[in-house]
Order: structure tokens, then sequence, then C-alpha cells
């Protein structure tokens, strides 16, 4: 199997760097999440289809970066709401049905200004739907003729709503500048109902929060990025999505136990960007492993293990995950990509003999008894791999 290559002198370079940063900096920066209440609460009307409806609701105001922007959620959720706005989207064809749980609206006006929603002004919709045990998010944007399309590269599992991809669907695909905007959360009871029994549905990492600008762990729960990132006011999104907030989602943070420094940011993403391949993991887990029953155990076990590792992983190991991906990342193109490639070894000795001393190490931090069971079945899968063609491990996650 071909590997990627990269210049000692690089690799050098990083591991000296890891050095001396480590042995300056041994404490994890933390963040703490405390509730931030409305700047107002309003009656609103929204006015569709010829009819209306209204709702209290909670709007928090903030300029970011230079732009206005609201936040705008039900006090409570408002199922006669909801409702009224599933029939709104029917009417536009879109796709909602018995297991919609939440929309958010993309609208062109500070709610604030009108205390009304009417149709011209709703740029773009999320829809969340439930499917099993994930929740699936699904953006339409309006084009020119008034008709909302799918933007398809942002159709993903999620852990809810967040402000994190909220504000970068908004940024990225819904309007070209993002100037006195409008974020509007409808939910009804299958919603409240879903947030009860949340630890029933995955907890996916949400692909675009990296392109969100916001902090993102890659690897056991700290990962190889800084837990907070400096966007604004300390903006920080957990693996799990335990703690998600910013100045305009209801959170604010408590800046003074944010110790991240530069140094830690810009070696975090110096490695990310030489060896990890975020795109592609994600859809090795979204186009492969979701599709058996091994893969979403393999899944299932590294929500379990980012949980085992928080605030655990060292730097250093951090830094030998990451290399080791440089050369997993042609296997998980191969599983995804296996035209010409069905008798090709990807387990071969040199992958194999890494990927168990990395277990080994991640095992010595490893603390729970369902922990070290998990890895244990990781090493007996690894050898069962081991110098077997594609053909055969495609078989296995089908």
């Amino acid at each position: 199997m071909k590997k990627n290559v990269f210049s000692v002198s690089a690799i050098t370079i990083i591991v000296m760097v890891v050095v001396m940063f480590f042995a300056a900096c041994k404490k994890e920066c933390s963040s703490d999440c405390i509730p931030r209440e409305p700047d107002t609460i309003e009656q609103v009307t929204f006015s569709l289809m010829n009819n209306t409806s209204e709702a209290e609701v909670s709007i928090l105001k903030n300029v970011i970066a230079g732009n206005y922007r609201e936040s705008v959620y039900g006090v409570t959720p408002s199922e006669k709401l909801f409702q009224f706005f599933k029939e709104y989207s029917v009417s536009k064809n879109l796709p909602v049905h018995s297991q919609t749980m939440a929309f958010v609206l993309y609208y062109d006006l500070p709610i604030s200004q009108s205390l009304s929603v009417v149709d011209e002004y709703i740029k773009g919709i999320s829809i969340y739907n439930v499917g099993g045990r994930r929740i699936i998010h699904r953006l339409f944007v309006r084009n020119e003729k008034s008709e909302f399309y799918e933007i398809e590269n942002v159709r993903v599992p999620v852990p809810g709503i967040l402000a994190g991809h909220i504000h970068y669907y908004l940024e990225n695909y819904v309007f070209t500048d993002i100037q006195n905007r409008s974020s509007i959360i409808l939910a009804g009871d299958f919603a409240k109902k879903v947030w009860k029994d949340k630890q029933k549905y995955r907890t996916d990492p949400n692909r675009v929060e990296i392109k969100a600008k916001a902090s993102k762990d890659i690897v056991g729960g700290s990962g190889l990025s800084s837990n907070c990132s400096k966007i604004p006011e300390c903006y920080h999104i957990n693996t799990n999505g335990a703690c998600v907030h910013d100045s305009s989602w209801g959170w604010t943070c408590d800046k003074g136990s944010c110790r991240a420094t530069e140094a830690s940011g810009s070696l975090s993403r110096m490695i990310e960007s030489m060896f990890i391949d975020l795109d592609l993991m994600y859809k090795f887990r979204d186009d492969i492993l979701y599709n058996s029953i091994k893969g979403e155990t393999y899944v299932d076990n590294y929500y379990y293990l980012s949980e085992e590792y928080k605030d655990k992983v060292s730097l250093a190991l951090n830094v030998q995950t990451a290399l080791f991906f440089r050369d997993f990342n042609p296997v998980m193109t191969a599983f995804l990509d296996p035209i010409g490639k069905q008798e090709e070894i990807m387990f071969d000795n040199e992958l194999t003999d890494s990927l168990l001393k990395l277990l080994d190490k991640y095992e010595a931090i490893t603390k729970s008894i369902e922990g070290k069971e998990i890895l244990n079945s990781i090493r007996k899968d690894v050898n069962n791999f081991k110098n077997r063609p594609l053909r055969e491990l495609l078989a296995i996650f089908e």
C-alpha cells in the first residue's frame, strides 16, 4: 500500500516544537458555560399562507465581527407554531414528516424591528429529521425564482441544533453578506422528547464546525485543537455537544478560565493541515461505518472513549495519532473508492504494528473496564484485518 511521504526535516521540527510546548504548558484550556438571559422577550406574528400564528420568543442581540445578528427561539417549544410551519414547508415541497423535530429559519431582517415573520424574507431553512438513532440536518436555500433547493454537502448527522453550524450556514450558504440577519428556531413536542432522551441519539461531531472556525476535537475528546478558540468571546464546541455556547446562542463564557495560547493553536493547525483530512474522515464515517453493524459499533465506541480520554490525551500522543493518520488516509480512500484496489492489502505489517502500538499508548491512560474491553476488541479486529485484501474487508462492513 502506498503511503504519503513527508520530509524528515518537517517532522523533526514538529516534534521539537511539541516537546518545547508540552514542557511549557501542562494544563488544558477549559471553559465554564452559564445561561445567558435574552435581551428581550416579544410576541412575534408568523404571517404565512394567508394565515397567522403567534408565539412568544426570546431574542438575543449580538454584534459579531462588526455584523449585527439576532438569534430567536421560543420561550418554550410551541407545538402549534411548529405544526403551522410544517404546513408552510409542505406547501414549499420540503421533506417534512412525522419524524421532523425542528426548523431553523434564516431571515433577512432583525425580528425585533417588525416582530413579524413573512414569507419573502425567509431565505433559507434548516430541517432536522430523526432517522433511527440519528438526527439528520438538511439545508434548503431560496433561489431567484423563490424556490427552495437543497444544499447537498450539508446533509449530515448532527448532535442537535448548534450555534456553530447555524452561523456557518447563514454566512456561507444563505446570504452573500451577514449584516442584519436573524436565525429563528422552531421546535415542537417531538423535539422536547428528543432532547429529553438525548442519550438515545448519536452525538456526531459536525463537519462544519472546523469551517465555522470553531474549536474541534479530533481524537479522544481533547484532540489536536485547543479547547477554546477566540471567536468571539471564547467560542467553544465540545465533541459530544455537551457544552455548546457562544454569545449568540444563550450562553456566555467565563473568559478567565480560558488559557489557550496562540502557540497551541498554531501548532494544532499545522499538524492538522499536514496529516489529517477531516472531509475524508467524515465521509468514511458516513458512507462506510454507518452502513454496517460493525461500523456503527466503532462509531459508538469512539464516543464512549471520547469521554474516557477527556483531558487525558497529551499533546505528544495527539501528534503520534496524527502521524498514524498520515498512513491511514489511503486506507479510508480505498474503502470509499475500491475500484481497481480489491486485491490490495490494506493493513500490512507496518501499518498494523503502528496501530497496535498506538492502542497500547491509549490503553495506558484507560481506567475503565469498559474502555479496556473496547480496546481489546479493536486489537482483535486489527489482527483479523492484517494482510487481508480490500475485497474481504469490504465484505465485513456490508
